[in-house]
């Protein structure tokens, strides 16, 4: 079952004295999670992430010396928080975060700053917060590309239009989210040496997967007390500034983007043909 299915990749170095792995990846089931990225977290609010910047294994000697295996990740705890309007008490900009977080943010803060006379920013939570893949709803994507689609582009325009663009956070499933039972999660976490051993009898015996390299590392982008690689794609969130989407508060150029409720994001979204990373 692919979605009580993880698969660590890319691991860094040697199992250290404590018996721990560390990784830059992880299938989480449907999903392709790396180092640097955010994701969603199975709380109260709907809108709080984790920017992950640990995924760590750690092996036990269980009873009649079986091995015992536990993964758990390290990373930062922020929530979505609007507050009113006001030029003279903007939020600040976070250096910290990823540059696709940043750009999302900005692009729904230019509709309901004008309209509704609110922004938004993330706000930390808790740093280094540990938590366990039962507590990973999935990735963050962004609201600009996935609304559009499942609105309707004229809804959304729309929408757009009157300022109104939530987190599309709460239009997604998470993992376990569609188990029958009393236990949303449903079946436990089972550990795939492989993808194609996580597809299981769900693609034909022999199936081969192209476009997969587990064991290719990727540029180190995040300076850290370990050097942990992560996914190229996030290589441009240190070299530019983006700030919260409403200019004017001194912290900082803004890189210009699309005005308009559609850019070319989506179609970047929905263009299969170009797609490398296989499932």
């Amino acid at each position: 079952d692919i979605d009580s299915s993880f698969t660590p990749i890319n691991p860094i170095g040697n199992i250290t004295p404590a018996g721990e792995t560390y990784y830059t990846g992880i299938y989480s089931g449907g999903e392709k999670i790396w180092v640097g990225e955010p994701i969603r977290l199975r709380v109260d609010s709907l809108n709080d992430i984790m920017i992950l910047h640990h995924i760590i294994e750690k092996s036990s000697l269980g009873p009649n010396n079986t091995i015992l295996q536990d993964i758990h990740v390290i990373g930062d705890h922020y929530t979505f928080t609007t507050i009113p309007f006001d030029h003279n008490n903007l939020p600040p900009n976070n250096p910290h975060l990823p540059l696709r977080l940043m750009e999302d943010l900005a692009y729904r803060n230019r509709a309901t700053s004008g309209k509704k006379r609110e922004v938004s920013y993330w706000k930390l939570v808790e740093p280094q917060t540990c938590i366990r893949l039962e507590d990973i709803k999935g990735r963050w994507y962004e609201s600009r590309v996935l609304l559009p689609i499942l609105h309707g582009q004229s809804a959304f325009a729309l929408s757009y239009s009157k300022g109104e663009i939530g987190d599309v956070g709460s239009w997604m499933n998470g993992r376990g989210d569609c188990t029958s039972g009393v236990d949303k999660l449903g079946k436990p976490w089972l550990k795939k040496s492989n993808r194609t051993d996580a597809f299981g009898a769900s693609v034909p015996r022999g199936t081969r997967i192209r476009g997969i390299n587990d064991h290719a590392t990727p540029v180190n982008l995040i300076p850290q007390h370990r050097a942990f690689p992560v996914d190229p794609a996030l290589l441009a969130a240190q070299v530019n500034n983006v700030n919260i989407g409403i200019g004017g508060n001194g912290h900082g150029g803004q890189q210009q983007m699309g005005h308009g409720p559609m850019d070319t994001d989506m179609a970047e979204f929905v263009d299969v043909d170009q797609m490398e990373e296989g499932f």
